[in-house]
């Protein structure tokens, strides 16, 4: 089994070429021991930048914590709070398209039935001007340590497949 913190390492480790990381970071009450930020900018112009056709932003946040007492309430609590402040978290420029939220929560204890349930089953969508200046999307991850499993809604299931503690053992083994 790998410990929190070889974890946390090896996340941090792997998102930092492609998001802005914020380590032990305070949000709305609670202790996140990584924030990562991914914006994404697209454009299409014809000739010279200035001469636009179109553009678009797609942002990605992973909120990374540990998760000591695995508990389907203070999951619940959680995700209310972020659902009602999904708004001021995100960045939304001009041309923002999409945005995506998701809160993974690392334990090293087995997970109950009912967290595994809720979790499966969470996919919260808010639209912005009935979606004419984009959407964000909220969804909540479980990385168990102690089973070696990530629970997710299955919308992000290659997502989640990013947050595996195999490969953090794979990499202690070889240290």
């Amino acid at each position: 089994m790998v410990k929190n913190s070889d974890y946390f390492a090896f996340i941090k480790k792997k998102l930092e070429s492609n998001f802005d990381i914020e380590a032990n970071i305070r949000v709305l009450g609670r202790d996140y021991d990584l924030i990562a930020r991914m914006n994404v900018k697209n454009e299409k112009f014809i000739l010279i930048p200035e001469v636009k056709l179109y553009g678009f932003s797609n942002n990605e946040y992973f909120y990374i914590r540990s998760w000591e007492n695995p508990d389907t309430d203070e999951l619940k609590a959680e995700l209310d709070d972020l659902k009602g402040s999904l708004p001021s978290l995100i960045e939304r420029q001009k041309d923002h398209m999409s945005s995506a939220l998701h809160l993974i929560l690392v334990t090293d204890r087995p997970v109950s039935g009912d967290a595994e349930k809720l979790v499966r089953k969470y996919f919260y969508q808010k639209g912005f001007a009935f979606g004419f200046k984009g959407w964000a999307d909220l969804t909540p991850v479980i990385v168990s340590l102690s089973e070696e499993r990530v629970i997710a809604h299955k919308k992000i299931s290659k997502t989640a497949a990013y947050f595996k503690p195999e490969g953090a053992a794979a990499e202690q083994e070889v240290l």
